[in-house]
């Protein structure tokens, strides 16, 4: 039975423009349970007569493993924390409450000589710690107060319709918990902390600005020794790479700095390398090379990464044709920005350059974060249909930081999902990692997408992966990131040419 006639329901959604794809209903089984169930009506016609034939097909199951995942890919792993996706989400709900009702706080603080105890006493005294001071803080908490790890030893802490005063008193508290001693199998550890405060609006407008800036207050709390700082753009001054960013980084492109890194990709069936990862670097003069994670989200902030990513795409291309006139058969695979895939002139850019160069455009893989994905649904499938109808393969990066995304992948044009390498290097030591890992590919190829695993580091990892059912590799036990030419020359070290081992 179905909780609304399924062949009607259908024709309403074929007049909105939906024909044949799957939908979700309520059905109800013979003992009066409701369940959830997939749709898919077809019409054809049989000896001259309109007939439908519908799939429909029970995904309780499923939708039980998703809110599993969901939870798992919201939380941390080791405290049971919210983690950085959930203090993102929450952030992002505050900034949109009506104006008045959404000034709220940002706490971040990380434990001052936490590697001391790891290298001293081992990885399980830190872990137990950090559950212990997790809990502690978070039973100081009301409940519309948020304590969050962030990863490694650095916490958040939010704190909605907040005021300064209030933030700077928290601060104290948390700094007053953290501060006693706690006992871990009669040994008795005290430790410190810094803190950097941040409030909306005052400090920034967006979580990735809120959430550097705090970081800077708590490093200049660090340097100080005062326990908690408010963030002022004065201590911007003191970061080293905002003074290279100011003079440097915009002339970095005409001046020949960047250059570009290539991370082969590896089919585990076969071990055959199918393509290369390309990867930006600044060969700074002063600094040497500088890896993205340094300099990416300094470029977005002063307007200047769709210069950047313009040129990492022509100079990947270019590579990728000079491969290819050599005999060496790989696609070659960029990472886009946000703010390109909002350039509307970005996709007739990307196929200029495929002309310009007369690579086929099957031999470019488009790598986008899921953050874009979620930022505006209608506009990614607009962006990505258009890439895809001119042969451009697509891919999710990162995957994993944003589950709810499955629920409309199977309407994208991608092809390929590349679950996020912090999941797959801890995934041997953290049954919820593995777990994660382990049912993405599962329901990745339910979705008839290819899956690859970034950040396999050993043959433990790699055998596991294979057994699930991964499709591609990537990570350092195959290579390192290495330059054109030493790339090129590791590839012809492999046996038989294009095969990996």
């Amino acid at each position: 039975m179905f909780r609304e006639p399924l062949i009607s329901s259908w024709l309403d959604r074929k007049k909105l423009g939906e024909p044949d794809k799957l939908y979700e209903i309520d059905a109800v089984s013979r003992d009066g349970t409701i369940f959830p169930a997939e749709v898919q009506i077809h019409e054809t016609y049989l000896d001259g007569l309109l007939i439908y034939a519908c799939t429909v097909r029970n995904i309780i199951e499923r939708k039980a493993q998703l809110a599993e995942l969901k939870y798992m890919a919201r939380h941390d792993g080791l405290t049971g924390l919210p983690n950085r996706t959930l203090l993102y989400e929450k952030i992002k709900h505050l900034i949109q409450m009506p104006s008045g009702q959404h000034s709220f706080a940002l706490i971040v603080f990380d434990l001052n000589n936490f590697k001391a105890i790891n290298d001293t006493l081992g990885h399980s005294y830190g872990d137990t710690l950090l559950q212990r001071l997790g809990t502690l803080v978070l039973n100081e908490l009301s409940a519309d107060e948020t304590i969050v790890r962030l990863g490694g030893d650095e916490f958040a802490v939010l704190l909605p319709k907040c005021d300064e005063a209030v933030a700077i008193n928290k601060s104290k508290q948390i700094l007053d918990i953290i501060e006693r001693p706690v006992t871990i199998e009669e040994i008795t550890l005290a430790i410190g902390v810094s803190l950097g405060i941040v409030l909306f609006p005052d400090h920034g407008e967006s979580p990735d600005t809120l959430l550097q800036r705090a970081d800077i207050a708590m490093y200049s709390a660090k340097r100080n020794g005062s326990g908690y700082a408010i963030y002022d753009k004065q201590y911007d001054l003191n970061d080293p790479y905002s003074l290279v960013l100011m003079g440097e980084l915009r002339k970095a492109i005409e001046n020949g700095e960047f250059t570009l890194y290539y991370q082969p990709t590896v089919v585990m069936a076969t071990k055959e390398i199918t393509g290369v990862e390309a990867l930006v670097r600044w060969n700074h003069p002063k600094y040497g090379l500088i890896p993205p994670v340094d300099f990416i989200q300094l470029a977005e902030q002063i307007g200047f990464i769709n210069p950047l990513t313009y040129w990492v795409l022509e100079e990947a291309i270019r590579q990728c044709k000079m491969w290819e006139e050599e005999g060496i058969d790989v696609h070659v695979a960029v990472n886009l920005s946000v703010r390109s895939l909002q350039d509307t002139g970005f996709p007739q850019f990307a196929m200029d350059l495929i002309r310009k160069h007369k690579l086929r455009a099957d031999k470019l893989l488009l790598e986008i974060t899921e953050s874009f994905l979620m930022s505006d649904t209608v506009k990614a499938s607009e962006v990505l249909t258009n890439l895809r109808s001119m042969g451009i393969q697509l891919s999710i990066d990162d995957f994993g930081t944003g589950f709810s995304s499955l629920s409309y992948l199977k309407n994208l044009p991608v092809s390929t999902i590349k679950i996020d390498k912090s999941f797959v290097i801890a995934m041997m030591n953290d049954p919820d990692n593995a777990m994660i890992v382990r049912s993405t590919i599962m329901m990745a190829h339910n979705l008839r997408l290819k899956v690859v695993a970034e950040g396999v580091e050993d043959m433990e990892t790699w055998n596991t992966l294979k057994t699930w059912g991964c499709d591609v590799a990537q990570g350092y036990l195959m290579s390192r990131p290495q330059p054109p030419e030493d790339i090129v020359k590791w590839l012809k070290e492999q046996n038989n040419v294009g095969v990996w081992g």
